[in-house]
C-alpha cells in the first residue's frame, strides 16, 4: 500500500510542479497586462486629445516616415472626408441589412450589431498624410481613423479612391486587427505554457524565441491570414463602393494603377509570394472580376443612376 501512495506521490510532484509553475506565470503575465491596460485607459480618459495626438504621431512615425497630416481644409482632405462619410453611410446600411437578413438569437451577442454601434459611435476621421507615395491604411491603435497618402489622392479619381478607402474601412468592419492580435497572443501563451510545464530546462522556449521560430509561425499562420484578410477587405470594399453609388468597375482600375506602381519598382504582380502580406495584384483583380456582377446589381438596386441624374440636374455632380 505504501508503494502505491509513493508512486502517486511522485506522479503528483512530477505533474503538479509544472502545473503550479504555469499557473503562477500566467497569473503574473495577466497582472502585468492589466496594470498596463488600466494605466493606459486612465491616461486616455484624463487627457483624451493629448492621447490621440500622441497615438497619431506614433502611427505617422512608424508607417509614414514621420510625414505630417495635411490641413483638413486642403482640397485633398475635403475630398477624402466627403468620400469617407459616404462610405460610412454605406457600411451602416450593409451591416443593418446583414442583421435583418440573418437575425441573431441574442442581439446583445451579435458582433455585427456591436460593429454597427461602433461605426455610429466613433468620431470617424479620414486624414490625408502629406506624402507623395500611394498608400492608405488603418491603425490598430486608432479605431475610427483612416489614413490616406496625398499621392494616392493625386493618382486616382474619386470612384477609385472610394474603393481604396472602402477597403480600409472593411478591415475595421471585419475586425481583422483582433484576429491578428489573437494569434500573436496565442503564440505568446504557448511560449509561457511550454516554459512552465513541459520545458523546465528552458531549451524549447529558447528555440521558440529564435527568429526562425517566429518566421515559421509567420509564414505558416500569420501571413496566410493576412492575405485572406486582404481578399475579404477587397470584396467588402467593392460592395461598399457600389452601395455608395461609386462605379464598381473603377475598383479594378484602382488595383491596376497600384500594380503598375509595384511593377515600376521591380515587384512582381502575377503570383503571390509565401512571405507576402498581400496577395498579388493580378490575383486580386481576377477575384474582383468574379464579384463585379454582384456589385453592379447592388449599384442598380441602390438607385444610383437615378440619384446621379438628379444631382447632375441641380449642378452637384459633373458629367
Amino acid at each position: 500500500m505504501s508503494s502505491f501512495w509513493n508512486l502517486w506521490g511522485r506522479r503528483l510532484l512530477h505533474y503538479g510542479r509544472p502545473a503550479a509553475r504555469t499557473t503562477r506565470l500566467v497569473l503574473a503575465s495577466g497582472s502585468l497586462y492589466m496594470l498596463g491596460y488600466t494605466t493606459g485607459i486612465r491616461r486616455c480618459l484624463e487627457d483624451r486629445d493629448s492621447t490621440i495626438q500622441s497615438l497619431i504621431a506614433g502611427v505617422l512615425s512608424r508607417q509614414a516616415h514621420g510625414a505630417d497630416i495635411l490641413s483638413r481644409t486642403a482640397k485633398a482632405s475635403l475630398t477624402v472626408q466627403r468620400i469617407g462619410q459616404e462610405l460610412l453611410v454605406a457600411a451602416q446600411a450593409h451591416l443593418t441589412e446583414e442583421i435583418q437578413r440573418e437575425p441573431a438569437d441574442n442581439v446583445d451577442d451579435d458582433p455585427r450589431a456591436a460593429k454597427l454601434r461602433a461605426l455610429q459611435r466613433l468620431d470617424w476621421q479620414f486624414l490625408v498624410i502629406d506624402n507623395e507615395s500611394s498608400n492608405a491604411f488603418v491603425a490598430d491603435t486608432l479605431p475610427g481613423f483612416v489614413f490616406v497618402h496625398r499621392g494616392l489622392v493625386e493618382l486616382m479619381n474619386e470612384d477609385e479612391l472610394a474603393f481604396v478607402i472602402g477597403h480600409e474601412l472593411s478591415h475595421f468592419i471585419c475586425d481583422h486587427s483582433t484576429s491578428h492580435q489573437g494569434l500573436q497572443g496565442a503564440f505568446s501563451i504557448l511560449q509561457i505554457v511550454v516554459l512552465a510545464s513541459v520545458d523546465p530546462t528552458g531549451i524549447i522556449s529558447l528555440l521558440l524565441e529564435l527568429p526562425i521560430a517566429s518566421s515559421l509561425f509567420s509564414v505558416a499562420v500569420q501571413l496566410p491570414l493576412s492575405r485572406q484578410h486582404e481578399n475579404e477587405a477587397d470584396v467588402l470594399g467593392l460592395m461598399l463602393t457600389a452601395r455608395a453609388c461609386r462605379e464598381p468597375l473603377r475598383a479594378l482600375k484602382a488595383h491596376e494603377q497600384l500594380a503598375a506602381i509595384e511593377a515600376r519598382h521591380g515587384q512582381g504582380t502575377e503570383t503571390t509570394s509565401i512571405v507576402a502580406t498581400h496577395p498579388a495584384f493580378d490575383e486580386r483583380i481576377a477575384a474582383l472580376k468574379t464579384r463585379l456582377p454582384e456589385a453592379q446589381a447592388l449599384y442598380e438596386i441602390s438607385g444610383c443612376d437615378r440619384i446621379k441624374s438628379a444631382l447632375k440636374r441641380v449642378g452637384f455632380l459633373k458629367g
